[in-house]
């Protein structure tokens, strides 16, 4: 322990000026931490009863199937980039700025499922404004894009069945019946017969597949009914089934640095000059070989000390005598230490 504490007052500038630096730089990174807010919004979802919705999961919550369909738009570059467009930017703002902040949107937005039906959508920045901002148009840029996907599916499926209809009135019906019509104009005695089960072949062929391609153009028809009657209680099902419950706000305790924030940093700080001190003197010591006393003549050399002399030179204000021993570097010493090796006697 002694040789611990002559090597640290020995080089107590060495250790103490860069363990100062270290906890002042600690100090320093704890001031230039920006603090950030935490903003978040609170959705409400749910799937209507009285509404098919064959693409949902059923092994899923409401809220499962919305948290997974908002985190997979959220991922891409055309929902951030339309998430920046859509935020009032100051007029300076680049277009590598944009780029930058629809990537900080892609990587720092957080969505999650809170329950069966709820949805939390949260994004954390410095500015709060602006993160209050990202969240309300985010939610809004869903609902809008959810909606456009569910008209725009409807949309496509009413087209297919309109002009399926419009195949059957204009080209199908009219070839299956006339084919009909005018086999029995050919066959006139076979008219008599139509009330009943008719006993020609070729005619109960044509009969059949008029009635099949009228059950078709039916099934057609009451189809795309259905399909109009959907989309128009899907348009005003949309606030009702996905709707925000709480609105953007920041969040408590945000925008200060908390107390465990403070004992990390002053933690590590601190950590990290103890260590440097610490291996400092450990290495300071353990590679130190100059002779100083006794003590170090016994470690160094293995041999014993039979008698120190004092060197009263030094006191009378001369330089004392360096002693080499062993091609060891020369150091003044105080009391000259005469060391012989031990003869056995």
């Amino acid at each position: 322990m002694l040789r611990y504490l002559e090597t640290f007052f020995r080089n107590r500038w060495r250790i103490t000026i860069p363990a100062l630096i270290l906890l002042f730089s600690g100090a320093s990174i704890i001031l230039t931490i920006v603090p950030t807010y935490w903003v978040k919004a609170t959705i409400w979802t749910e799937q209507s009863p009285y509404l098919d919705q064959p693409d949902d999961n059923r092994y899923l919550t409401p809220a499962q199937v919305q948290t997974n369909r908002f985190k997979e738009l959220v991922s891409t570059n055309t929902f951030s980039r339309a998430i920046v467009e859509r935020i009032s930017l100051p007029p300076e703002t680049t277009e590598a700025q944009k780029g930058r902040l629809a990537s900080v949107i892609r990587r720092g937005i957080q969505i999650g499922a809170l329950g069966e039906h709820s949805v939390h959508v949260g994004f954390t920045h410095a500015d709060p404004a602006l993160a209050t901002a990202i969240v309300q148009v985010a939610v809004e840029e869903y609902n809008r894009v959810t909606a456009e996907s569910a008209t725009f599916q409807a949309s496509e499926a009413i087209k297919f069945y309109r002009e399926r209809v419009q195949t059957y009135e204009a080209t199908v019906l009219p070839e299956s019946g006339g084919a009909v019509t005018e086999y029995l104009r050919m066959h006139p005695e076979l008219a008599v017969s139509t009330q009943s089960k008719t006993t020609d072949p070729h005619l109960a062929q044509l009969q059949q597949q008029a009635e099949r391609d009228r059950s078709e153009y039916e099934r057609y028809l009451r189809r795309l009914d259905e399909v109009m009657v959907q989309s128009q209680a899907a348009e005003r099902n949309q606030q009702v089934a996905f709707r925000v419950l709480d609105p953007p706000e920041v969040q408590p305790d945000t925008g200060t640095l908390s107390k465990k924030t403070l004992v990390l940093y002053a933690g590590a700080a601190t950590g990290i000059s103890f260590g440097y001190v610490v291996l400092f003197l450990i290495l300071a010591t353990e590679l130190d070989q100059t002779i100083r006393n006794a003590g170090d003549i016994r470690r160094g050399l293995q041999i014993p000390v039979l008698e120190i002399v004092p060197d009263y030179s030094q006191s009378k204000g001369r330089s004392g005598k360096r002693l080499r021993l062993w091609g060891r570097r020369e150091e003044p010493i105080g009391p000259r230490a005469h060391s012989m090796p031990s003869t056995g006697s």
